[in-house]
């Protein structure tokens, strides 16, 4: 007999920000605005606008500016004091928090810098999740072959990870689970565009002109001579 589709349960997303931004002179990429509009906001409002009750965030450095993105679109701040974090551990940092704030929740992980996300997109991946089959605890959308955010969680899987040995994060969970895990193949790539690099940057400002894509004041990296 197949499977009949899961009930529902409210979600909670998780945003990942713990990086330096080496690759882009040192800062919080994320801070990067669109018309006046930080990555940031774009990303929370997506999440928001697909059902996400609750927005916590895993930063590490830059914490003055992370104070002030979260402050002007409500997100809960987790600090990572540990100096060049793993991405691991600040999955398990924020996976942590959502399960105590949010007990019955299932989880949505985001990186911080998808410029290009919108509601619509992860509403559709919301749609998806809840008609899984049950036997499906997490879903990542697919792009052209390129693994994308955000990626959700069941409660009860996240529960289990949270019980995992130390180190272990979502990656090596997908991977030790394949037949827990839906693959869902997308066509938008707002799932997959990020901003890592100065070339990343130049192609979203080319991509979205005649919008301004610039740095706030106070916020511009430092860029070595070369790479100036």
């Amino acid at each position: 007999m197949p499977e009949t589709p899961v009930d529902p349960a409210p979600l909670c997303a998780v945003v990942l920000a713990a990086g330096q931004g080496r690759r882009l002179g040192g800062c919080a990429k994320a801070a990067l605005e669109i018309d006046g509009r930080s990555l940031f906001d774009g990303v929370v409002q997506a999440l928001r606008g697909a059902g996400a009750a609750e927005v916590l965030v895993v930063v590490g450095p830059y914490l003055d500016t992370w104070h002030t993105l979260a402050s002007r679109v409500g997100a809960l701040v987790l600090e990572h004091r540990q100096k060049d974090a793993s991405r691991a551990e600040s999955q398990r940092l924020g996976l942590r928090a959502g399960l105590e704030r949010r007990p019955g929740h299932d989880l949505m992980f985001c990186v911080a810098d998808l410029p290009l996300l919108h509601a619509g997109a992860v509403r559709a991946l919301v749609a998806a999740w809840h008609r899984r089959e049950h036997h499906v605890q997490a879903l990542v959308p697919w792009v052209g072959g390129q693994r994308g955010h955000p990626v959700l969680l069941s409660a009860a899987a996240a529960a289990r990870l949270d019980a995992a040995a130390a180190g272990v994060g979502l990656r090596d969970w997908l991977a030790a689970n394949p037949q827990a895990v839906q693959a869902l193949a997308c066509e938008d790539e707002c799932h997959v565009v990020d901003l890592d690099t100065e070339q990343d940057l130049e192609t979203l400002r080319r991509r979205l002109a005649p919008a301004r894509v610039d740095w706030p004041a106070g916020t511009r990296p430092q860029l070595s001579e070369g790479r100036r």
